[in-house]
């Protein structure tokens, strides 16, 4: 399962927060990282991210998820993401029966939507309810998790049990991926809600997590610009302010990385 390809994904999901959170002292003494990606993200909705590296890095800034790989900073100022190992995120704590086809998840309170919403269990089954109705890509991932909407039950708040179709001992690696973020439920109800087979235009340009970014401005083709969320439940990043800029053409890459115009370059070329 930890193929190569699924190595890249994992890279550009945390590459915001990653490089964000833990960058080299160049970055930590500016306010503004820019970031030149090759294209556009062509969605900001978990629900159907797929082959899209702008938008699983724009996901992996704007949500959270229940639980994480952990990140482990190396001496040159990059980050190893260990994939043998499982840490708390939005679920501080989880138990499961013997057979682990029962597992119960306890969320830690004090996390946020974006909107000033707390998130709790009712908006987790929220969120998996809808992946499993709008049958993309989100909605594969669960179905390999074996979690299913009449498995979800909500105890309290911040307490969820899932009753899986099956047993699964890798249930935790499919809760971290980027496909399963959690999202605001009211925001999305007051936006056109959840129809089923169908994606929600306005989720899939609109930022509707809790994660350590809030999604600022999108300028199709041109930008997209995030700011730090002030009132993030855990560490905050070193950066203020991340830009996207999407700059298809390499050598335009290269010159105005050459120029410092931008601080990182994503995708260079193999002959560079």
């Amino acid at each position: 399962m930890k193929t190569k390809k699924h190595s890249m994904v994992v890279l550009a999901a945390l590459f915001l927060v990653a490089f964000a959170g833990m960058g080299s002292a160049a970055a930590e003494a500016a306010d503004t990282l820019r970031v030149a990606f090759t294209t556009d993200a062509r969605t900001l909705d978990p629900a159907t991210l797929t082959r899209d590296y702008t938008g699983y890095a724009s996901a992996g800034a704007i949500y959270d998820f229940l639980v994480q790989y952990p990140r482990i900073p190396n001496p040159d100022g990059t980050i190893s993401v260990d994939t043998t190992k499982i840490e708390p995120m939005l679920a501080a704590r989880w138990e499961h029966n013997a057979e682990m086809s029962e597992w119960t998840f306890y969320l830690r309170k004090g996390a946020k939507f974006h909107s000033g919403r707390p998130v709790t269990a009712q908006a987790v089954k929220y969120t998996f309810a809808r992946y499993r109705k709008v049958k993309s890509a989100a909605n594969t991932v669960l179905w390999l998790a074996k979690i299913t909407e009449e498995g979800m039950e909500v105890i309290d708040d911040y307490t969820i049990k899932i009753k899986l179709e099956g047993p699964n001992p890798l249930l935790l690696d499919y809760l971290q991926m980027l496909n399963l973020g959690i999202q605001d439920p009211e925001a999305i109800e007051a936006h056109g809600g959840v129809e089923a087979g169908k994606p929600n235009d306005w989720v899939a340009k609109n930022d509707v997590g809790s994660g350590p970014f809030k999604l600022v401005s999108w300028k199709p083709g041109v930008e997209l610009v995030f700011e730090r969320n002030e009132d993030y439940w855990g560490a905050r990043p070193k950066i203020k302010k991340v830009v996207y800029k999407i700059i298809p053409e390499e050598s335009t890459r290269a010159m105005l990385l050459e120029k410092e115009n931008i601080d990182v370059m994503w995708w260079i070329p193999s002959k560079d």
